[in-house]
């Protein structure tokens, strides 16, 4: 059951039938000029809309909560708080020019 001394000496009690074969592994490839050309990288996709847009307001709401923390660290009561974070995510989803709500997908 081996073939020059690679593979079972028999193939009785290991579940396979014996049979060798070579390992394609270990083959070099033949050199060629491909070797030798510029490799071509994909080109990188665009990035989708939902994404980009998801992170800038996700970049938004952790601002508005470091300023949040800010707040409370200086003892300024909830109700100010409150209002303080909501006039900054007004005034920050203003500038970046989309509805504060998610559109609704219907």
């Amino acid at each position: 059951m081996s073939y020059n001394g690679v593979g079972l000496a028999s193939a009785r009690g290991s579940g396979t039938s014996g049979f060798v074969q070579r390992s394609l592994a270990s083959a070099l490839p033949e050199a060629s000029d491909a070797l030798d050309a510029p490799v071509q990288l994909p080109r990188p996709r665009p990035r989708h809309p939902d994404i980009v847009l998801h992170e800038r307001r996700m970049a938004i709401e952790s601002k508005l909560y470091d300023i949040q923390e800010e707040l409370e660290a200086a003892g300024v009561s909830d109700a100010q708080i409150a209002s303080r974070v909501a006039a900054e995510r007004a005034l920050r989803y203003a500038k970046l020019a989309v509805p504060e709500q998610l559109p609704s997908r219907e």
